[in-house]
């Protein structure tokens, strides 16, 4: 189109130069995000990048009286538009759906195993060998109640079984205690991370702002957000009002109101206004209470399985100590029935009980000799076995156990009652966490299938690829080459011009 004037422009010889520029410095970005690529392989967390290539502005771009006269809008080479991070929101937050359920049944098994492996049942040492043992020792004694080393027998099998409660009661406890410990340390691990994605929400936006791709910091909240799930299955969802933030909330059941991590640049403590440590999460405290209903709104993650951990030590602890205590009260009556060897003096108490931190301990009762043994049933009968026949039948008998506890998992109060002998309700009591055992862990079996398939799934989007990351920098390199014969082959014609004029 021709000027004011008639003159004509022309398009600049050394336009067609910038074009081979424009593919040289394209294909050198790329190989940059390959490089980048590989370096980062087996970097934890590193999203695969990019390198989005564009065709670079025509020239002229818009039509104009002053525009040079030719046929058409040339092209003026290629542009890297922007380095893009290979991810997909849907896979991601279904991966992280899938390692919270698994951290969940992973852990509740792990800890119901610990817990079966201190019932130790069925062993020689055992809760119910050491029952059978103490009543035994009173059906020898009754065949031959004045012998003394009967006597002593009966003796040392209530000492052993005082002892053998005692240990599983304590061993039961320091568990309880350590997951307490566990859960208070993950529920600050929980806060940290929500405090460390509300200030990289706050960098992103920044980074945004200014027209770049902050793939790095989006890589660190993406681990983040990980951890997050993995501790007690987060939810989270876009901020609307900062560019590229997140919003991070633990979802209450049955779609109650969310209980905000972090909003936009602004992180928040969970349990809200809640100080929690391993002394508060005690299920006999009444601090436990304040504490309802967040903890029962984790319902995946490490820190769920955790809680309902701590829900099957309560429940096996208060299930001895409604045992132990109608035990000890039942063979005390019957003891106390009886009288002291050739003797009119009723017989003392057996056991002695005590509660520490709670829970029920039983001994022997201190000063006990073997002649207190209440074998005869009337006084001053040194070969009377009545009583000690009586004691004997206890075992058989039926009685009516009753307990509660505080739900740590679902913010309630558990109440239980059945009817058994002592041997059934310790075999009730190992048989419920035997179940519950192999629930979880076929459970955990099922999760593991799905958080390693939604793994893969991810990965195979996300990770690096490092067969496709070598071909794409043969491409690349024979781009650049391709470029650089190109911008010589242009000089070379430049050469035959300048010597030609």
């Amino acid at each position: 189109m021709p000027l004011e004037g008639g003159a004509v422009m022309s398009i600049s010889t050394f336009s067609v130069l910038n074009v081979g520029v424009t593919a040289l410095d394209a294909m050198q970005q790329g190989e940059s995000v390959v490089a980048n690529n590989i370096a980062n392989a087996n970097t934890p967390g590193y999203v695969q990048e990019s390198a989005a290539l564009a065709e670079a502005s025509p020239y002229p771009p818009l039509p104009s009286n002053n525009a040079p006269m030719q046929s058409g809008q040339f092209g003026q080479g290629v542009q890297v538009a922007a380095i893009n991070r290979q991810t997909s929101a849907f896979v991601n937050q279904q991966d992280r759906a899938n390692q919270a359920t698994y951290n969940m049944y992973s852990t509740h098994s792990q800890t119901l195993s610990n817990i079966e492996a201190i019932l130790n049942e069925p062993s020689s040492s055992s809760l119910q060998s050491s029952l059978d043992q103490f009543f035994q020792s009173w059906q020898t004694l009754s065949t031959d109640p004045s012998n003394a080393a009967a006597r002593q027998s009966v003796l040392s099998e209530a000492q052993t079984l005082g002892q053998t409660f005692q240990t599983v009661t304590t061993q039961l406890q320091q568990t309880q205690t350590n997951l307490g410990t566990v859960i208070t340390g993950q529920l600050g691990e929980l806060n940290q991370y929500a405090s460390q994605v509300a200030t990289l929400n706050q960098q992103i936006t920044a980074v945004l702002a200014a027209g770049e791709n902050p793939n790095q910091l989006l890589d660190q909240r993406g681990i983040l957000l990980n951890k997050m799930a993995g501790l007690a299955g987060v939810s989270y969802s876009a901020n609307t009002s900062m560019n590229g933030a997140v919003n991070v909330y633990i979802q209450p059941p049955s779609n109650g109101t969310p209980i905000p991590l972090v909003t936009g640049s602004t992180a928040a403590t969970y349990p809200p206004g809640v100080p929690v440590s391993a002394a508060t999460l005690q299920p006999q405290t009444a601090s436990v209470s304040s504490l309802n209903p967040y903890l029962s709104y984790i319902t995946s993650g490490s820190i769920a399985g955790n809680l309902q951990s701590y829900d099957d030590t309560s429940n096996v602890l208060s299930n001895l100590d409604a045992m132990l205590t109608q035990f000890a009260n039942t063979v005390n009556n019957q003891q106390q029935q009886g009288y002291n060897l050739n003797s009119s003096t009723h017989s003392p108490a057996l056991f002695a009980v005590n509660t520490i931190a709670g829970h029920v301990y039983l001994s022997l009762s201190s000063g006990m000799t073997p002649d207190q043994v209440g074998a005869a049933g009337t006084p001053n009968q040194p070969g009377g076995n009545s009583n000690a026949l009586a004691m004997t039948q206890l075992q058989n008998q039926s009685y009516n156990f009753t307990y509660s506890y505080n739900s740590l998992a679902t913010g309630a109060t558990v109440n239980s009652t059945y009817s058994g002998t002592f041997d059934q309700s310790i075999s009730q009591m190992v048989a419920n966490i035997g179940v519950e055992a192999a629930a979880a862990t076929s459970s955990q079996n099922t999760a593991q299938a799905l958080s390693q398939q939604s793994s893969m799934l991810r990965q195979s989007i996300s990770g690096v690829d490092q067969n496709q990351q070598a071909a794409l920098m043969v491409e690349y390199q024979n781009s650049y080459n391709a470029a650089a014969k190109f911008i010589s082959v242009f000089d070379q014609m430049l050469q035959t011009l300048i010597s030609n004029v």
